[in-house]
């Protein structure tokens, strides 16, 4: 038990100080952190009385990394035809994860990953703070929510005054627009 729990906070440093070693651009691929026990020293030999058991670990880690900036434009070629027409990802909140590493294959290994990506509605924001501008909360929210990809309205006012989160402001240059998943 004292063995898995060395081996895991080695692996956990490992890939700390792996990651300060790439460069700016560089991630590693998801959790896949290889580890291997290289030496392994025991303060007492088996059949020994003990109080205390002392280990020495030492651990050699691989991992596999990827540029960023590769990365994505892979990305944006296998998704490109597969997402809906008005909609579109961030890179923000794209999620990859190894789901299994395979064998070694010549110079390189073969890994099983997912990618989950977040569909965003396109919308043309300059466009829309125009014709919200002035409207009451309730018929900004019944326009929003008229656009196609829109299931929920939010706002949040920064006025001093209570009386005037009714309506949003008459200049569409004080209406921002943020558009987020719903989690």
């Amino acid at each position: 038990k004292a063995r898995d729990q060395v081996e895991a906070d080695l692996k956990a440093q490992a890939k700390e100080k792996l990651e300060t070693q790439l460069e700016s651009d560089e991630k590693v691929f998801g959790d896949a952190v290889s580890t291997k026990i290289s030496q392994e020293v025991f303060n007492k030999e088996i059949g020994e009385e003990a109080d205390e058991l002392k280990i020495d670990v030492t651990l050699t880690a691989t991992t596999f990394a990827y540029n960023e900036q590769d990365f994505y434009a892979l990305l944006d070629k296998i998704v490109a035809d597969s997402i809906p027409q008005n909609y579109e990802y961030k890179k923000e909140g794209v999620k990859l994860s190894v789901t299994e590493a395979n064998h070694e294959d010549g110079d390189g290994k073969t890994f099983n990953s997912k990618i989950t990506v977040e569909l965003l509605p396109k919308l043309e924001t300059a466009n829309l703070t125009s014709r919200l501008a002035g409207r009451s909360v309730g018929e900004a929210t019944d326009y929003l929510r008229s656009q196609p990809g829109i299931s929920g309205v939010e706002f949040s006012f920064q006025v001093p005054f209570g009386f005037l989160k009714s309506a949003l402001p008459a200049n569409p240059n004080n209406i921002a627009i943020e558009v987020s998943t719903v989690e």
